[in-house]
């Protein structure tokens, strides 16, 4: 049921408009409904000096600063959680980039007692209980999902984190989809581009030529692709002269 609700919900919104930020949005957002948590957030796969890191695209509620090490200065804490949107975690690297790295959930019910939970997060924000689960389709991880702290005086439990690795898994495809369609979009935003290219390159060219008398000229340019770099002229110079210009554009991009 749970599934089926967040399917609806992002077929609305993408019957109208569809990008990436608009669906993490409407994810987390009922995500963090669904699971009755008090906080939660979507981390989402980049690229870092080479190596796959995550990014936190969407935060909702009062979420701690999982990323944190137990050494920082508690003084530091506040401005560490201002950095939670800015700060990309390395796959492998803390207990989200543990996640993300094995590529399975996990179920944390004594958040307190557990030492992959940093202290310091705890200490600023309370953690009882969390819940991550990797974004995964296809043989890759796009992002890992975090909800932290259950409503009430309970804690997440095991058919918490079965709610979530389903709703994980649509979401997982949904994300899936819309880069394919910014994909497919950026594609088709270039074509259009070239095109245009194309006729601009066109012309430039001539579309006549001076007329000689005892002489028969004719020119034409095919580019192997969309757009080439050929260009060529024939002009009057003066009553006695004619200009000849052939060129090839070097780096045209």
């Amino acid at each position: 049921e749970a599934v089926l609700s967040l399917i609806d919900k992002l077929g609305e919104r993408m019957t109208t408009k569809l990008n990436l930020t608009d669906t993490l949005q409407i994810i987390t957002e009922y995500i963090v409904q669904a699971t009755r948590a008090q906080a939660g957030a979507i981390y989402v796969t980049v690229e870092q000096n080479g190596r796959p890191a995550l990014k936190a695209e969407v935060v909702i509620g009062p979420f701690p600063p999982l990323h944190v090490e137990d050494g920082v200065d508690p003084s530091q804490l506040r401005q560490v959680l201002e950095s939670i949107r800015r700060d990309s975690i390395p796959f492998g690297h803390s207990i989200i980039g543990q996640v993300a790295e094995l590529g399975e959930p996990l179920l944390v019910t004594d958040a307190q007692a557990d030492p992959r939970v940093p202290r310091n997060a705890s200490a600023l924000i309370p953690v009882h209980s969390l819940i991550l689960c990797p974004l995964r389709t296809r043989g890759r991880t796009l992002g890992v999902f975090v909800v932290v702290n259950k409503l009430g005086q309970a804690v997440f439990d095991s058919r918490d984190m079965a709610i979530l690795q389903a709703l994980a898994d649509q979401a997982s495809i949904t994300i899936d989809l819309v880069k394919l369609y910014d994909v497919l979009a950026d594609q088709q935003r270039l074509e259009q581009e070239l095109a245009v290219a194309r006729e601009f390159q066109r012309m430039l060219l001539p579309g006549r030529f001076p007329d000689l008398p005892g002489y028969d000229i004719h020119a034409m340019s095919e580019p192997a692709k969309v757009v080439g770099g050929d260009f060529y002229d024939i002009f009057e110079v003066d009553r006695d002269h004619v200009g000849l210009v052939m060129a090839d554009v070097a780096g045209k991009g």
